[in-house]
């Protein structure tokens, strides 16, 4: 059972459901939505931070700006996997061209149930509507996205994964928020291990982890102090993918956050 958490408290991810999850039993694809058991307060937490982040204007200096871009310049179309996708999968799509099919995951299946809630819906909030006007889109192109073959899967990224998800399957590889919440550098290591030998040759892993401030970190735990560039650089290399961009990207006047790295990395034909 989770607590209830405040509306400043929602940021997305609630620490202890994974620090609960096993993926050697808790691993599983969701196919029957109507009969699905579901935490209520864990549905009001995603459901409030979809509301909270993904309705109004597309909000900038944090970061969103730079992520839609390293999509539009390195996300080919193909097989997409979302790793820690929780509700904002669709967001993303309004900087793809196209994909052949989308496979999201996250340990929460609450996450993934309000998420398929926003894929299933005809609604475009305001930050979508921003965000496909950055490229010159508008509704229609998410409508095709929403039509792809969607495919749900409950499992932790930062265990050992489950032989279900097949190896060197996946053009696109995405993590956004995800692997910043490793714990220390072997932890975030073994998360891009594990990522690396499901990308396709030719495909491409793009990521963003968001820097804490000092007052955070003791706060709250995480430190992210490790995740400098030539560590990021240097964690993709050693899996076998060529560091096509590693950029710091500096926010100012956030209370938990001083800076987003944004990354990615290709797997060589």
């Amino acid at each position: 059972m989770v607590r209830q958490y405040t509306r400043e408290e929602v940021t997305g991810w609630i620490p202890e459901s994974t620090r609960e999850f096993s993926n050697e039993t808790g691993f599983r694809e969701i196919t029957d939505w109507e009969h699905l058991n579901v935490d209520r307060a864990s549905l009001a937490y995603f459901n409030t931070y979809a509301q909270k982040n993904f309705s109004g204007p597309l909000a900038h200096g944090m970061g969103t700006e730079q992520i839609l871009a390293a999509l539009d310049r390195w996300g080919g179309g193909g097989e997409w996997l979302d790793l820690g996708a929780g509700t904002s999968t669709l967001f993303w799509c309004c900087a793809l061209e196209e994909v052949a099919s989308i496979t999201v995951v996250d340990a929460s299946v609450e996450a993934l149930v309000v998420l398929d809630r926003i894929v299933r819906s005809s609604r475009v909030p305001r930050c979508y509507r921003d965000a496909l006007a950055m490229y010159g889109r508008d509704e229609r192109h998410l409508a095709r996205f929403r039509d792809a073959g969607w495919r749900y899967l409950v499992f932790d990224f930062s265990q050992t994964w489950p032989d279900a998800v097949p190896r060197s399957t996946y053009d696109l590889v995405t993590a956004f928020g995800c692997f910043g919440l490793a714990d220390g550098p072997d932890h975030f290591h073994r998360s891009i291990n594990e990522t690396a030998t499901r990308v396709a040759p030719g495909g491409t892993v793009i990521g963003a982890n968001w820097l804490r401030t000092p007052d955070a970190i003791a706060e709250k735990g995480y430190d992210t102090t490790f995740l400098s560039t030539d560590f990021v650089a240097d964690a993709l290399e050693t899996r076998g993918l060529e560091a096509c961009e590693v950029t710091v990207v500096p926010i100012q006047g956030e209370e938990w956050y001083e800076a987003v790295v944004v990354w990615a990395g290709r797997r060589a034909v």
